[in-house]
């Protein structure tokens, strides 16, 4: 496992394990079902530590969650990937919170997708020049199979942030639905010292007391 995903696992495992301590049910500590335009984000703060996953289906940044293919779809999804990166997602109140840690994680790695392109695209034209016939059916069928394997594929966009907060934090404001054209809602799940609740952020509701 290289670095960056062995920080994500840590990550995931600390916030899941904390989830656990402080009471909640297995159930919250996982992702629930994959829905366009619903995102979760779970909180937990421990004395100055503080704690966010966030999760979303990629549909809610860029429209589609296939990899992306055609030119617009490259442009599309490298443009989400900067302005996400490049965005501030959330705010406090209550306490003066650094972030010390971010976790990006986008399903997709457009240069070694290229890269196969390229050599699909050969590997076509040679076995064109021998089997013209039968390449042309056995494109079709794997267009066909493609077709399908877009429709019915499910990508997250998962993020981890890990801040120091001068103490507990008593409302969290974000700006993900700046960046998330199709985002409707976040189902958030928080945990603060011996205090825990759920809401929901939305367009018109993006600030949540923590109470």
């Amino acid at each position: 496992m290289d670095t960056h995903k062995m920080k994500q696992a840590l990550a995931y495992s600390a916030l899941t394990l904390s989830l656990l301590a402080m009471g909640a049910s297995p159930a919250l500590a996982e992702s629930s079902a994959h829905q366009h335009g619903i995102a979760e984000l779970n909180l937990v703060q421990q004395g100055q530590d503080l704690e966010i996953e966030f999760s979303s289906p990629l549909a809610n940044i860029i429209g589609f969650e296939h990899q992306p293919e055609t030119a617009d779809q490259i442009k599309a999804y490298q443009a989400a990937v900067t302005a996400y990166k490049a965005s501030t997602p959330f705010s406090f109140s209550g306490a003066s919170c650094k972030l010390t840690g971010q976790d990006v994680e986008f399903p997709f790695e457009l240069e070694s997708h290229q890269h196969q392109d390229d050599h699909d695209k050969h590997e076509h034209h040679d076995k064109h020049e021998h089997h013209d016939e039968h390449e042309h059916h056995d494109k079709h069928e794997h267009h066909d199979e493609h077709e399908h394997h877009d429709h019915s594929q499910h990508s997250n966009l998962i993020a981890h942030y890990q801040f120091s907060c001068s103490g507990p934090v008593s409302a969290i404001e974000t700006q993900l639905f700046s960046v998330m054209p199709q985002l409707e809602t976040i189902k958030v799940q928080w945990f603060i010292d011996s205090s825990q609740g759920g809401s929901e952020l939305s367009k018109q509701a993006t600030e949540l007391t923590l109470n």
